[in-house]
Formats: structure tokens, sequence, C-alpha cells
């Protein structure tokens, strides 16, 4: 009975043995590419004013002074509005209103910042329904919460704005927001945010148009990029810093194009990026791939801690033009899972696509995350890529122009390159290691890297030394069974006596 009860004990221990086994081996991936959907449940946005399910796409407005239906030209004039809900400029109704030398001050609480975000409630200047606004050489002013400074929504409404200051003081009161298709242009724009969730350029529900031609912006608040989209945003010449925030945000199926823009980031303790690529499920963004493409100018992250791209529970795209980058935390890309999205679907998918860039930094993916990395036009990286070999799926690529400074031991589920000797990867000492299952065209070979170091074989049920760069096998099913026998053995002989 004693022995009969030992054995059921180690046929249990052995199976547990086993399958913990199984579900801790490193290196286990899955050929093919990652997949591409992802999770679709809860979060709150950090830049965004949250979800409340209302489908609607306008409201009533009021305004201290109101275009309906008219057109009207106005210049030198003085308007301010105190009331809670009231904007100061209203036009509305397909109003026409052209505006110069204006000075405008809004003070009043809205009463929903749901309605002010999504619709343009107690706005200071606020165009709807199929109207247009074309404002020059003026001042607006926001000191209280849910003012933004200039607000477009709905299809056909259109505002132009030249050579504006646009000054906020508490939150949810943006630069210029967009929302509904709505559409803004803004050339030499001044655009200064205190509150919290108060991004320059900004977009929410309904996908609004923004395009920025030269501006100078400073954000200081908890959730207020330079850049927070849930749309379209297009910007030029921009200088623009978040002191508490991540300079560029992009939410769902939206994005951002930047062109000659020195942009900076702070971050804070909460969301500490340069960059976010995400989903928050909030309801503001549709689901899909969230885009970023910047030419030229400068991305900057000035924060001590975290990543300068991070992306999570989404697809994503990141296309990079010969742009500055500067930063010193070290980690250039992190796509993890987050608080956003159902849990165990949430991670990040990010294509990141580098043409004469430099690089510098590591890249780091979760287990249900996934990264595409390709050099082009002499581009230049320098870092590690997946080092604890935690990602699911890491592929890499570059051209015969391009090169790979090895930092660290790296693991890539696929590689290609156009120089199949692989002489511009420098190991600098350091292996990369290769998923040989979808790399057959390696033959699961060993590949000196320039500097030391070396391009190696491993396969999806072999665990690595990354102290030591070496290849060892993994816990294997016969060894569990010679594990099994010995304490079998160690059983028996423990009842006998």
């Amino acid at each position: 009975m004693r022995i009969s009860f030992s054995l059921t004990f180690i046929l249990f221990f052995a199976s547990y043995t086993l399958a913990d086994d199984s579900s801790s081996a490193t290196g286990t991936m899955p050929s093919g590419q990652p997949p591409t959907a992802m999770g679709s449940a809860g979060g709150s946005a950090p830049g965004g004013g949250g979800g409340n399910g209302n489908s609607a796409t306008s409201m009533f407005l009021t305004g201290s002074y109101t275009v309906s239906n008219e057109t009207v030209t106005n210049s030198t004039i003085t308007v301010a509005a105190t009331s809670s809900n009231t904007s100061v400029i209203l036009i509305t109704n397909s109003g026409q209103l052209t505006l110069s030398d204006a000075f405008i001050s809004k003070s009043g609480n809205t009463t929903s910042e749901d309605d002010s975000n999504f619709y343009g409630l107690n706005a200071a200047v606020v165009a709807q329904n199929g109207s247009s606004l074309t404002i020059s050489n003026s001042y607006i002013s926001s000191n209280s919460d849910g003012s933004n400074a200039i607000y477009s929504t709905g299809t056909g409404t259109t505002i132009y704005a030249y050579n504006v200051t646009l000054n906020t003081t508490m939150n949810s009161s943006r630069g210029l927001d967009a929302t509904q298709m709505g559409y803004i242009y803004a050339k030499n724009a001044t655009i200064t945010t205190y509150g919290d969730h108060c991004g320059a350029f900004a977009n929410d529900r309904g996908t609004g148009i923004v395009v920025v031609d030269g501006a100078t912006v400073n954000t200081y608040g908890s959730g207020s990029p330079v850049v927070y989209s849930t749309g379209n945003i297009t910007a030029s010449d921009v200088i623009g810093t978040a002191h508490g925030s991540s300079a560029i945000v992009v939410e769902g199926a939206n994005n951002v194009t930047l062109t000659n823009c020195n942009v900076s980031g702070e971050g804070n303790q909460v969301q500490p990026y340069g960059v976010m690529l995400y989903q928050s499920t909030s309801g503001d963004a549709q689901d899909g791939t969230a885009i970023l493409n910047m030419t030229g100018g400068s991305l900057n992250y000035t924060g001590n801690s975290g990543p300068l791209f991070y992306i999570t529970n989404t697809v994503s795209e990141a296309y990079l033009r010969n742009v500055t980058m500067n930063f010193s935390t070290g980690s250039l890309i992190e796509a993890s899972d987050d608080q956003w999205g159902s849990s165990g679907s949430n991670g990040g998918k990010l294509t990141f696509v580098a043409f004469n860039q430099v690089l510098s930094g590591n890249i780091s993916c979760g287990n249900i995350s996934s990264i595409s990395i390709s050099l082009n036009q002499s581009s230049i990286i320098t870092g590690a890529i997946n080092s604890n070999n935690n990602a699911s799926y890491i592929y890499f690529t570059l051209d015969t122009s391009s090169t790979w400074n090895v930092t660290g031991t790296s693991y890539i589920s696929s590689i290609a390159a156009d120089d199949t000797s692989f002489s511009n990867i420098y190991g600098n000492g350091h292996n990369v290691y290769y998923l040989s299952s979808n790399n057959t065209w390696l033959g699961g070979k060993t590949y000196s890297l320039q500097n030391g170091g070396n391009l190696i074989a491993y396969s999806a049920n072999a665990s690595t030394s990354t102290s030591s760069g070496t290849i060892s096998s993994a816990t294997s099913v016969s060894s569990i069974y010679s594990l099994f026998s010995s304490l079998l053995f160690l059983s028996i002989i423990f009842n006998v006596y």
C-alpha cells in the first residue's frame, strides 16, 4: 500500500514537471508572421477623454457671438464668455465667418468633459454643422475646464487659422481639436496649454483632420502630448515640447505625419515614453493600424526611464526618414501588453521601417507581442534585440547599405539580408541567434560576424544561456523520465526500509 501511494505521487510529480517544463522553455515561437488581431476591452486613455458610449455626431451649442446660416466679416473685436457650457465664438448651420485681429477670452467650466471632448461644448471658438471660419492675427485664451481653444466638428466644417496665439490653462482644453470629420488648417500658430489632457494638436471621437504648417508649442500637463491623434494629423515645421507627457500619441486606426518637426516629450511616471502607439478601447478610436510617419527634424525623449517608442494593444507602423533621435534611457522600442485590452491578446505589434536613419538603443518585446524591423538606405542600428528571448516574434531585415552594431546577445525569429555573408552585422563579441525553423535558407549553419560573435541557429525547443552566448539542450522528455526512474527507485528503497 505504501509503495502504491508513492508510485501515485511520483507519477503526479513527473507529469507536473513535464507540464511545467513545457510552459517555461524559452525560444518557443510560432512559425510564420505574428497575428494581427488584438484585444478589445477595458482600460482608459492616457490623453483622451474616455468613452461614454454616446453615438451622436453633434449637439446643440450656444455662443456669446454666434454666426448661423449667414456670411459675416469682422475685425478688431474683443469678446468673452464667462458662463458654463457657452462658447465665445460659435459658427453653426453652414454659417461663414471671417475674423481678424480679435481678442477672445473664455471662462466658466464645462458640466460635461465628454461633450466638450466629442462635440466642442464650452470651447472658446467652435464651428459645427458644415460651417466655416477663417481667423487671423488673433489671440484666444481659456481659463476653464473643457474649453478647447479652436474646435471644428462635423462633416464639411472647416477652420483656417493664420498667425494665431492660443493659451489654455485648465484640463481638457486643447489647442487645435477636430472631431466628427471636422477640419482645421493652421499656419504660424503659437500654442501653450497647462492642464491635463490638453494636447496641442488633437482629435477625438469621429476622426477629425488637423493640418499644421509652422507652429511653436509647449504643453505642461499630464496626458498632453504635442500631438494626440484619434484621427489624421499632419504637421510641418513645428517646434514642440510636452513637458509632462509623451511627445506623440497615436490611438487606434489613425495616423500622424510630421515633416521637419522638432518634437520633445518628457513623459511621466505613469507613461514614461517618448512616443506611444496604442488602443485604449474607450471608443474614441476604431480598431486598426496606428501609423506614424516622420521625415527630417528630431524626436527627443527627456525622461529618465522607459522606451522612446512604446506599443501596446494595437497593430502599428512607424516610418522614419532621416530623423535625429535623442534619448538617454537606452531603450529604443518596447512592445508589450498593458492595462488596455483583453489579457492574453493585448500585446503590441509594430512594423518599424527606417530610411537613412541612425538608431541607438535596445529593442524588447513581450511574449504576446511582435516587432518587424527593416533597415534601408544606409540606416544604422546600435543595440541588442530581444535579449531575453521573450518575444512572440521578431523579424529583422537590412539592405546591403545598412548596418547592425550588436551590443548584446540577441534573438531573431526570422532574418533577411541582402548581404548573405552578413558582413554588415557587427557582432562585437556578441552572438545573434536565429530560429532555424523560420530560416531554412540559412541551413542551420553558424556564420561569423564582424568584430567577433556569431550568427547561430537554435530550435524552438532549445534554451540558451545569454551569459555565455552558447546553446544547450532544453530539459527533454527522456531526462524527465530519467528523473522519474531515479525517484521511483528511491521511493521503493524508502518504503522497503
